[in-house]
């Protein structure tokens, strides 16, 4: 519902010249990649185990990876628009324009975090040689940077609602409203999937396919 809001916002301004309301600049190709990507197809990956609890293990854990993929390439575009457009459109003489405001410091340290995650999980859970206590040890911290990187995520999202609804805003107009309804739908999904990440009920429970695999490497161990 936020994108769908969000899409109507980026069409609601009249003036052409407005750089913000039309599709002919990159920002906008920023927010609404940032949103798909970085928020909500982000959000649907880290809960792929809960999703599909009945599947192999294998399985899940490839797509898992494969739907980080989309989001790392997501991401990558959000990124090079928004710094193509602030140095094609809002650069005046040797001004900064880049990372000025918080929803920029917290998009900039989510998106570091979340390529090195990306690059730490294939290593350590995909490629067939990493010892399996190697990956117990290392999967408590691998769930938790995971919800630090979609928090991290979520409240640049909130701050870059904020800037835009400040700045480039009316007060009731209709683009008004409609940033404050797309902010609160984005909280309500952030809070929903973070509710189902941290609470163990939800969690995959253990399938006989793991308990062969643990046994046969206490075996081959002894």
């Amino acid at each position: 519902m936020a994108i769908i809001l969000m899409l109507v916002y980026l069409n609601l301004a009249t003036d052409p010249s407005k750089a913000t309301f039309t599709w002919n600049h990159t920002s906008n190709l920023h927010i609404i990649t940032m949103l798909m990507f970085f928020i909500f197809l982000q959000g649907y990956v880290i809960l792929i185990f809960r999703i599909f609890p009945e599947k192999p293990k294998l399985i899940v854990k490839l797509l898992h990876f494969s739907l980080h993929l989309a989001v790392s390439i997501g991401v990558l575009v959000a990124f090079l628009s928004i710094v193509s457009y602030k140095n094609v459109t809002v650069r005046k003489k040797d001004e900064a324009v880049h990372f000025l405001s918080l929803h920029s410091w917290l998009g900039l340290g989510a998106i570091i975090i979340y390529y090195g995650q990306l690059v730490g999980g294939f290593v350590t859970f995909l490629l067939p040689f990493t010892p399996l206590r190697i990956r117990a040890l290392v999967l408590p911290g691998h769930r938790a940077v995971g919800t630090l990187i979609f928090m991290l995520g979520g409240a640049a999202g909130i701050t870059g609602f904020m800037h835009k609804d400040a700045w480039k805003t009316k007060a009731f107009s209709s683009e008004h409203l409609t940033v404050q309804f797309s902010g609160v739908f984005l909280v309500l999904f952030f809070l929903g999937v973070m509710i189902l990440v941290t609470e163990h009920r939800f969690r995959r429970r253990p399938r006989p396919e793991g308990d062969i695999l643990l046994e046969d490497t206490s075996k081959d161990d002894d």
